[in-house]
């Protein structure tokens, strides 16, 4: 059960380290190469089209910001229910 339940996250692995051109082939052909990565990082030669530090940014404080309003209602209603 093990391996099937990795199988997936192999698979994506896999296929992220492979080229554009080598995605839908019917032959297995492998030379993993990390441009997919760099693409989405911003760090081609173009500069890169995704904005990906900015999406991160926006993510941390979107968590940040609901951890704290969630600290914000729980730790009062909390401490009523420990006094009551």
């Amino acid at each position: 059960y093990f391996l099937f339940a990795l199988f997936p996250l192999f698979w994506i692995l896999l296929l992220s380290l492979k080229s554009q051109d080598q995605l839908f082939t019917t032959y297995f052909a492998f030379t993993p190469t990390l441009d997919a990565y760099r693409e989405v990082l911003g760090l081609t030669e173009t500069g890169g089209s995704v904005p990906f530090l900015r999406f991160f940014v926006n993510s941390i404080v979107v968590s940040v910001g609901a951890v704290l309003v969630s600290l914000l209602v729980g730790v009062p209603a909390a401490y009523a229910f420990a006094r009551y």
